[in-house]
């Protein structure tokens, strides 16, 4: 999952500053798109969690925005397959 802060224009001004404008999306939908979000992670992972990307056989990618508070980043999850075997 990878975090996205919210643009400021996301959010109203005056009166309605720090309140979500209900024009805002609610998914990140403009650059970078997941694929390559996803891929330089790929990328950076290789030999540290496997030693190579095609030991990888299944993935869940999503871009989301952060909630209030939260800081942007990425959250991966790894698991072995044959350990649940």
């Amino acid at each position: 999952t990878f975090r996205m802060a919210r643009p400021k224009g996301h959010y109203g001004t005056g009166r309605k500053e720090g309140h979500l404008r209900a024009t805002a999306p609610t998914y990140p939908t403009t650059k970078p798109d997941a694929t390559k979000l996803w891929r330089s992670t790929e990328d950076a992972l290789k030999g540290i969690a496997w030693r190579d990307d095609s030991q990888i056989v299944q993935q869940v990618i999503r871009k989301l925005f952060c909630a209030e508070g939260q800081p942007s980043g990425a959250e991966i999850l790894i698991k072995d397959l044959l350990l649940e075997a």
